[in-house]
């Protein structure tokens, strides 16, 4: 990466460069100059080196999220003049776009509608997690999918998607899905935190249960591995669904009997979700004298609830408690990271 001068203002600029970390010489003055930086406009500045500055860069470590989809048969029924499988798909849009570029996301669907035996057909990886990926998994794959079901596809027409006709056995294999998910490499990924969000509009069908993998097992085994399960059980309220949140780590399965539910709930768990780890892209000079402020006024302090903490080993800088909120809801026009230096840069 190209080094330069450059402090990020701005959330929004926040979230497209990457924030740097200016390291002064121990007992330097701290004083800096500042001109106009033509790159980012009137919110550009660029930190004249006076008191020996040396950039290392940070970038936000971003979670891998896996969505893992319902497509069952009953994701055809009604809700709001619509069906459930349409509102889904918006929802998904909708969460995907808003966190685009602070959570790796990814698709799966269950089951897969490949055997009629469901405990032997689990759900799979339809788009694999990755940076960006609102637009791979909205318009590349779910904008055509359409809630009918198992019809072979016509040529340039929406596709039906959904498994199962009337009178075919259950579909809803939850637990064989939760188990398969294990095996994706993005949440194998242990530079990460990783997480699957289950959405469903129902509980597991008892006939797809095998060898004890139910889902609350299913979500245990994710959790052994350290990938928690948030659960949004869509126009249901199914005792087993919170069984499978509990066994994922996450407490509670949020319950959405309609579309604002629906979008209130994937927001909340984006938003629990969203980053508040910082990877230095380099090992700073000295790992035990940096300081950090917010907004060029508000120094936090180190392994406080409300501060920061610094791993060294792994280069990772985490906010903690409401210096976290704070960075998530946008209120942090301007965060200084200073060697040696104990003062903001104003």
């Amino acid at each position: 990466m190209e080094a330069n001068t450059r402090k990020v203002r701005g959330w929004a600029l926040a979230l497209l460069y990457p924030l740097s970390l200016v390291a002064c010489a121990t007992g330097a003055d701290p004083s800096t100059e500042r001109s106009a930086d033509p790159a980012l406009g009137d919110a550009g500045t660029v930190v004249a080196q006076s008191c020996g500055q040396v950039e290392i860069p940070i970038q936000r470590v971003a979670p891998n999220v896996m969505i893992l989809l319902d497509r069952s048969g009953s994701m055809d029924n009604a809700v709001e003049g619509s069906n459930r499988w349409d509102v889904a798909k918006a929802a998904i849009r909708r969460v995907t776009e808003t966190f685009n570029d602070r959570i790796r996301f990814g698709l799966a669907t269950f089951p897969s509608c490949e055997n009629p035996q469901c405990g032997e057909a689990p759900g799979k990886v339809v788009v694999p997690v990755t940076e960006s990926n609102a637009s791979g998994i909205n318009d590349g794959f779910l904008a055509p999918l359409t809630s009918g079901r198992s019809s072979p596809p016509v040529a340039g027409a929406p596709r039906n998607y959904l498994c199962g006709r009337d009178g075919d056995p259950p579909q809803t294999n939850t637990g064989a899905s939760l188990h398969a998910m294990r095996n994706d490499p993005a949440l194998q990924d242990r530079s990460r935190p990783r997480a699957v969000l289950l959405v469903t509009d129902g509980q597991e069908s008892s006939e797809c249960v095998r060898n004890g993998r139910d889902g609350a097992n299913g979500a245990a085994r994710l959790l052994n591995d350290e990938i928690k399960t948030f659960v949004v059980g869509f126009a249901t309220d199914s005792p087993s669904l919170g069984g499978v949140a509990q066994a994922g780590g996450t407490q509670r399965a949020y319950i959405a009997m309609n579309t604002r539910a629906l979008n209130e709930a994937l927001e909340n768990i984006a938003n629990s979700l969203a980053s508040c780890e910082y990877q230095l892209d380099q090992e700073p000079p000295d790992p035990n004298d940096f300081f950090i402020y917010f907004n060029n006024s508000k120094k936090l302090l180190r392994d406080d609830p409300n501060g920061w903490s610094y791993d060294a080993a792994s280069r990772k800088l985490q906010f903690l408690g409401s210096a976290c909120d704070d960075v998530k809801a946008g209120r942090i026009e301007d965060i200084d990271v200073i060697f040696g230096c104990d003062a903001p840069l104003i």
